[in-house]
């Protein structure tokens, strides 16, 4: 059995998109998937699985688009995964300023070297990222509502979804509270 993480793309925004979390709570143990927690209303979710991650997320997209009308692109991580995210962050020791804040971007897929090569340098002394497999470490100077930096990396041409660190940490404690440290 392996433990999975789960962050949803674009649901509950606003008035759109609306899933109750005790809502996909049940429906996601109705499809086999066990042990399923969810944590507050943007679609972070951790559960058990013995399917492997390309036949999971697949299924998952399939499933959540049936059920709720909508699709909602699935990034999808292991456990170990998880660790070596948090691990990686070239920010997370970094002591913030008043508006500086540590996001990371999931993306769907490894990005391809011409969609790489096309992001070119992002000119903003308050702003930075880098680029690391399939996440996207982006360290805010400013509000990341008057950033232009997530537009800058639409030019990924993936599907993506965004977390504060924050909340990355909080999906940690959950994990490290489910193995018992």
């Amino acid at each position: 059995m392996t433990t999975y993480v789960a962050l949803l793309r674009a649901i509950n925004l606003g008035k759109k998109n609306k899933v109750k979390m005790a809502e996909l709570r049940s429906f996601l143990e109705s499809i086999g998937l066990q042990h399923v927690q969810t944590y507050i209303q943007s679609g972070n979710i951790i559960f058990e699985s013995e399917m492997d991650v390309k036949a999971l997320k697949n299924m998952l997209e399939f499933k959540l688009e049936e059920r709720f009308g909508f699709a909602i692109p699935v990034m999808l991580r292991t456990r170990s995964e998880w660790s070596n995210i948090i691990q990686l962050c070239p920010y997370a020791d970094k002591p913030l300023a008043n508006e500086q804040s540590i996001h990371i971007s999931f993306l769907g897929e490894i990005p391809s070297e011409q969609a790489v090569n096309s992001l070119g340098t992002y000119e903003n002394n308050l702003d930075t990222y880098q680029l690391n497999g399939k996440e996207v470490y982006l360290l805010f100077g400013q509000n990341l509502h008057k950033s232009n930096l997530q537009r800058h990396l639409q030019k990924l041409k993936t599907p993506a979804t965004m977390r504060n660190w924050k909340t990355v940490m909080k999906l940690e404690t959950m994990l490290a509270e489910r193995e018992g440290k």
